[in-house]
């Protein structure tokens, strides 16, 4: 469990060294003696923080292996991701407002002009990378846009940040004067370039992905679909509950990649992904043919049961959340490990999807150190964690796991933490990629 805060601390600390070397080099009565002073400062702040954040935040776009150990899994390093690039973008807005605001009471066209290019490049290239990011944020929050179509255009994110830190680079300001301030941020803006390339622009040469074939495909309803892989050359070692990033050499699919949690156990060269065809890329898989050719990158996350020391453990699948589930109970089973007391609960919507999907967990009701108990919304309302205290009565003393819909995780991590249960204690996977 300490390993999973050692990469958020990192970030942390990387980010406020620029501020200490800052701080460092003048007094806060130069930094902060009179107003016009106080709005410099602030908006040489914003940038410095700023363009640190907009560079940790294209490493953590890697999915680079060491990513998903420190963080305690890739769902997370992609919550953090989504998290520090929003800072950023709103500290580098913020930058040109404060310095803007100083020339407000002298007049409202020269502040105006501020915003615009002036033929001096070292300003321009601030302008453009300002222009840039406004228009791709606003596509990405305001504008609703087909994820492949929104995914290219995220792409120029790094044209955003070259123009950005080279303005930083070569704009008179404090880093002009501090040869530490301004080695550190070439280390810290050459971070965010080496990333983006590794990515976007070498990511077809570089990245490490894995050659697997479809050899079965199984409707258990129109939209939910079970995909059976076999390793094309090189294997892929994996843990149940652990998810993987796909896509298919299909010319009825786009060559993004998509992620989607393993459904079965460990068995060497093949492995199962159980998708309910939820958006257009899922209910396209439909046309996916036995014998096409995969390329999987993976596998991430830390969502198995063998990862918790607490052998008392509660598991609360939602719908098609049951995913990472199967292949943990088929271990669970296989190995014939009886040291785990688990209470399962099984939730669907109604009744013919939990028909359905309780053909998945027939297995598990006749194991038994696991209680399972399914739950129909329609009959039984939404799953809360009271129902689970009820039927669960030492949930503070269990490690609690999680997967479903994004909005029950939320929901039912606040229920239990109001009802005492520690927050490290809940564990879940969310795909909020």
């Amino acid at each position: 469990m300490v390993k999973k805060y050692i990469g958020l601390n990192l970030i942390i600390i990387l980010s406020l060294i620029p501020l200490m070397i800052w701080f460092s080099m003048l007094g806060m009565d130069e930094r902060f003696g009179n107003t016009i002073q106080s709005l410099v400062s602030l908006g040489q702040l914003s940038a410095l923080l700023g363009m640190t954040l907009f560079s940790f935040s294209f490493l953590l776009s890697t999915r680079l292996k060491f990513l998903d150990e420190y963080f305690g899994g890739m769902n997370k390093v992609y919550v953090i991701h989504h998290f520090i690039g929003g800072l950023a973008f709103i500290l580098l807005l913020f930058h040109p407002l404060f310095l803007l605001s100083r020339t407000l009471p002298i007049s409202l066209a020269y502040s105006a002009a501020f915003l615009l290019p002036e033929g001096t490049l070292a300003k321009d290239l601030g302008v453009y990378s300002l222009v840039l990011m406004i228009l791709l944020l606003y596509l990405t929050f305001f504008v609703s846009l087909k994820y492949e179509i929104w995914k290219n255009s995220h792409k120029f994110l790094g044209v955003a940040f070259f123009f950005g830190g080279m303005h930083s680079l070569l704009i008179y300001s404090d880093m002009q004067t501090s040869m530490l301030l301004r080695y550190y941020m070439m280390g810290v803006l050459f971070v965010g370039i080496t990333s983006y390339l590794y990515k976007t622009v070498f990511g077809k040469w570089l990245v490490k992905k894995y050659q697997y074939k479809l050899i079965d495909k199984q409707f258990l309803k129109d939209d939910i679909v079970v995909l059976t892989f076999k390793a094309h050359d090189k294997i892929m070692e994996y843990q149940s509950g652990q998810f993987v990033f796909i896509n298919f050499n299909s010319k009825f699919l786009p060559k993004e990649s998509h992620p989607f949690s393993i459904s079965s156990e460990d068995r060497g060269d093949t492995f199962s992904l159980t998708i309910k065809t939820l958006g257009d890329y899922t209910s396209a898989l439909r046309t996916v043919e036995v014998g096409e050719l995969a390329q999987v990158e993976g596998p991430f996350g830390k969502f198995n049961y063998l990862n918790s020391k607490n052998k008392r453990q509660i598991w609360i699948a939602g719908g098609i959340g049951v995913t990472p589930f199967l292949g943990m109970m088929k271990q669970l089973i296989s190995t014939g490990d009886t040291s785990h007391k688990i209470d399962f609960y099984f939730c669907t919507k109604n009744n013919e999807e939990q028909s359905i999907l309780t053909g998945l967990v027939n297995e598990i009701r006749d194991v038994e150190n696991v209680n399972f108990v399914p739950h129909c919304s329609t009959e039984q309302g939404r799953v809360n964690a009271g129902f689970i205290k009820e039927n669960s009565r030492d949930i503070k003393k269990a490690d609690i796991f999680i997967c479903g819909p994004i909005p029950m995780m939320k929901s039912l991590r606040e229920q239990f933490k109001k009802l005492g249960v520690r927050k490290n204690r809940i564990i879940s996977e969310e795909f909020n990629f």
